[in-house]
């Protein structure tokens, strides 16, 4: 059955790499922080690739990741900071994500699934 892909300000999401994004987002808080990079393929945390990834309305992309992580991740996570990082110094839309994840003190945080919720530490 083909994943089932959705538009984040522009950038593409397969339903496996949100609830991914989601399971990360809440271990790096309920453990010491951490960063997410969205367009760099990684290969048992080497890169192997940096494709970039096209951003076209980068307030949206805020705006939608934080509302996916304030619906599924209990208690909230705060303090995230999401930025576009350009590769270049054109007017092109592509580059990466940045997403940096504090280290919370409000955890552990839990993941809010439709059946039931899993804690994640």
């Amino acid at each position: 059955m083909p994943m089932k892909a959705s538009e984040l300000g522009g950038v593409s999401f397969e339903e496996r790499d949100k609830h991914r994004f989601e399971v990360t987002v809440a271990a790096f808080a309920s453990t010491s922080g951490g960063v997410i990079l969205f367009g760099v393929v990684a290969n048992k945390g080497i890169p192997t690739d940096i494709p970039g990834v096209e951003i076209t309305n980068l307030d949206e992309v805020k705006r939608q990741l934080q509302q996916q992580l304030d619906a599924r991740i209990l208690p909230p996570v705060f303090g995230i900071r999401i930025e576009k990082i350009s590769w270049n110094d054109l007017a092109d839309n592509r580059g990466f994500l940045k997403v940096e994840v504090p280290k919370s003190f409000n955890g552990p945080h839990m993941i809010n699934f439709h059946r039931g919720m899993t804690i994640v530490s």
